[in-house]
């Protein structure tokens, strides 16, 4: 009895679908490698054409912004003529500038705003503080009105009572000759 597993040569040219031959293997590590390289190579060539600009050219650029900070395309094509550079440098000059300029306007309002907002804050506090004061002065006032309420209510008790037992010494006569209502002394 004996057993195939199908063709021979099916079996060595067939390769699992999870595996690369070694060959190919082989030449992608070579390929990055040279790739990485490249790769290395081009990053120093950015990095030699991206210098920095002199003292001399950015004076010039602000000089030039403070005039507008808008660039036409004649504008960056002079600037870029007068000064070495290419327009493109330019342009990116000015868009970072641009930036930079928002951004420290945005921090001068800020500013402005948190002056502004502190100063309003403290105006709360202090009008909190006197709210507080009135209403306890309120109160102080009310317990004083009640306690002289209460007091008055009790002198006007002791006058009836004083005046009844004085009207009660006298005595109205109608009859009196002469006038229309007179008082005689009990």
């Amino acid at each position: 009895m004996s057993f195939t597993f199908g063709n021979s040569d099916e079996f060595l040219l067939r390769k699992p679908a999870n595996m690369q031959p070694f060959y190919e293997v082989y030449y992608e590590i070579v390929d990055d490698s040279a790739i990485i390289r490249e790769q290395e190579e081009e990053g120093e060539e950015q990095r030699e054409r991206k210098r920095r600009l002199s003292v001399e050219q950015v004076a010039y650029l602000e000089r030039s912004f403070e005039k507008g900070s808008k660039l036409d395309p004649e504008r960056k094509m002079q600037l870029a003529s007068e000064l070495g550079l290419k327009p493109r440098q330019v342009a990116v000059w000015y868009q970072n500038r641009r930036a930079r300029w928002k951004t420290k306007q945005m921090e001068k309002d800020y500013d402005i705003l948190r002056e502004r907002y502190d100063a309003v804050a403290l105006e709360k506090h202090k009008l909190e503080s006197e709210v507080t004061r009135l209403r306890k002065e309120i109160q102080q006032l009310k317990a004083r009105l009640e306690d002289n309420l209460s007091k008055n209510n009790k002198q006007i008790d002791d006058t009836a009572i004083i005046s009844e037992e004085f009207y009660d010494d006298f005595t109205v006569l109608d009859d009196y000759p002469g006038t229309e209502n007179s008082y005689e002394f009990n």
